[in-house]
């Protein structure tokens, strides 16, 4: 984790709001972009990067603002948002942490090929004890040594618990969007609901409720059942930006419901073995 003073934060903030200003109208990229590669060069924590986006923000305006000559002093700009960055930098880490945990080589089971060569066998056994020798070769171990079961264990663990952070950070930030975009009182919420659920059908029902419990707006309180069934009834919806937000929610939160149970099971046979390990280590 870096360091960095006060002066250091001013800088960087000054030094990406200049780069961000020089690259509009050139297909330059955007301030959640410049902050995120600087984020990940500089292996920031997670304070750290909503302390930067914050003084990035703050550069900018005044930039735009002090580059207004006369009338309507109003300054509009995509802002760099944490939870963008902090979700880009948690897929980030999922991925390389799941690549190179799966990536890890299984050792070479040094023992297959003797148990699979008849000569083997033969040699083990005599003309009137073929059973004896089919026992004795069993005794050739056919696993993977207890330390290295325990480590590939705890590391496809450690892996997967990144992973649902991710998928987390992705259904709060999608759900996030949506209830910001629901809190207009002059928002036709019947309109948007129906739509929604017409493009998205039932399974997406329990984001778009926590969406409108976040916009303080009511909910849509039916059983499954009436829903499908008020679903029979709505025009065909049309996909928008709101209901590809609600459908990252719903694929966030089931995929991490599923993984979670994954977890689970790899977290309990990671504790069995450590158990293992333990006892084998103090033997």
């Amino acid at each position: 984790m870096a360091t960095w003073t006060n002066s250091l934060f001013d800088a960087k903030a000054a030094e990406l709001a200049s780069a961000y200003e020089a690259g509009q109208g050139q297909n330059g990229a955007d301030l959640n972009e410049l902050v995120t590669k600087t984020a990940r060069d500089e292996s920031l924590n997670e304070e750290q990067v909503r302390r930067l986006c914050r003084a990035v923000n703050v550069h900018t305006f005044e930039t735009k603002f002090a580059a207004i000559q006369g009338g309507d002093k109003n300054v509009a700009f995509p802002v760099a948002d944490e939870v963008v960055v902090i979700g880009r930098l948690f897929d980030d880490a999922a991925t390389k942490t799941a690549s190179d945990a799966f990536a890890y080589p299984d050792l070479p089971d040094e023992m297959a090929r003797l148990r699979e060569d008849p000569r083997v066998t033969a040699s083990i056994k005599t003309a009137s004890y073929e059973e004896d020798a089919r026992r004795a070769a069993r005794y050739i171990p056919a696993e993977l040594p207890l330390d290295v079961r325990y480590h590939k264990a705890e590391k496809a663990a450690h892996a997967l618990k990144i992973k649902l952070g991710s998928l987390e950070q992705r259904w709060t930030d999608s759900v996030d969007r949506v209830s910001f975009h629901l809190r207009p009182l002059n928002r036709d919420l019947d309109a948007f609901c129906k739509n929604a659920l017409a493009v998205l059908g039932g399974d997406s029902l329990p984001d778009l409720n926590v969406a409108l419990t976040r916009a303080a707006r009511p909910t849509i309180d039916l059983p499954q059942e009436k829903v499908a069934a008020l679903i029979e009834h709505i025009p065909e919806g049309k996909p928008s930006a709101m209901t590809a937000l609600l459908k990252t929610a719903t694929a966030a939160r089931t995929e991490h419901e599923e993984g979670r149970n994954l977890y689970e099971s790899i977290s309990a046979e990671r504790d069995k073995l450590k158990q293992e390990f333990d006892a084998w280590c103090r033997a």
